[in-house]
């Protein structure tokens, strides 16, 4: 993704998942889903 660009992803089931930056791989995050198209983003 270039800089200040934005990304928008669905979940279809409340969980937890965890991501990381291809590019800077000491960069990573989970991301809490508690309701159907309801996030909650916690950066490690």
């Amino acid at each position: 993704m270039k800089p200040i660009s934005n990304f928008t992803i669905t979940f279809e089931k409340a969980g937890t998942y965890d991501y990381l930056c291809v590019v800077h791989p000491w960069m990573r995050g989970v991301v809490t889903v508690k309701y159907k198209n309801s996030v909650l983003n916690h950066i490690l």
